[in-house]
């Protein structure tokens, strides 16, 4: 529920791109949720989350600049607790390496949005 109001914040400021990662986000903790529940299982969920939320979160951060960066610790957090330490390192190793590779790509969209 804390990711919501951010859809609205970033609709609000023309964000669209990250309105729609954080809605994708909220979206795919419902279905988890809801799937968790029903089938007993939290394997698969997790699993799912940990490969959704690190999309939402490079996203973000591409998108924000610096600001986006505060997505990137409490993901760190949720991968190493949801899946096995080679997955997440790997999970983790991937969206860090699509933001240096996206900004060494487009150097000049370091710091383009404040907001």
């Amino acid at each position: 529920m804390s990711i919501t109001p951010y859809v609205a914040y970033r609709l609000y400021n023309a964000s669209f791109t990250v309105a729609i990662a954080d809605g994708i986000a909220v979206i795919s903790i419902i279905i988890a949720v809801i799937y968790a529940w029903r089938t007993n299982n939290t394997t698969k969920p997790g699993l799912y989350l940990s490969v959704t939320f690190p999309m939402a979160a490079t996203t973000a951060t591409i998108n924000l600049g610096m600001n986006g960066f505060f997505w990137i610790d409490p993901l760190i957090l949720f991968n190493f607790f949801m899946i096995s330490p080679v997955r997440a390192l790997a999970v983790m190793l991937t969206a860090l390496t699509s933001i240096v590779l996206y900004h060494v790509l487009y150097p000049n969209t370091v710091f383009s949005s404040h907001y």
